[in-house]
């Protein structure tokens, strides 16, 4: 199946900096919404907990939120600490 989505394992290698790139302006996006909040709307709410599952595969395979995202990663932070 990922052979027919994405290609060949090989190929996702060869252009894993490219995809890294369009996740960093992706990240990007989210941590600019938390400029000045703690929450995506202002308290914990269904964005946040949506937003944090699109990120989940990264965290699950031991990649944290790459350190020009402070904001994001405090806000991880804040959402493992609820649980």
């Amino acid at each position: 199946m990922q052979t027919r989505a994405r290609g060949p394992w090989h190929v996702l290698e060869m252009r894993r900096e490219e995809f890294r790139q369009d996740m960093n302006k992706h990240l990007a996006m989210v941590d600019a919404m938390l400029d000045g909040r703690d929450w995506i709307l202002g308290e914990p709410s269904l964005a946040d907990f949506g937003v944090y599952g699109s990120m989940s595969p990264l965290l699950t395979v031991g990649e944290g939120v790459p350190r020009e995202f402070p904001r994001l990663a405090a806000w991880v932070s804040r959402i493992r600490n609820l649980g």
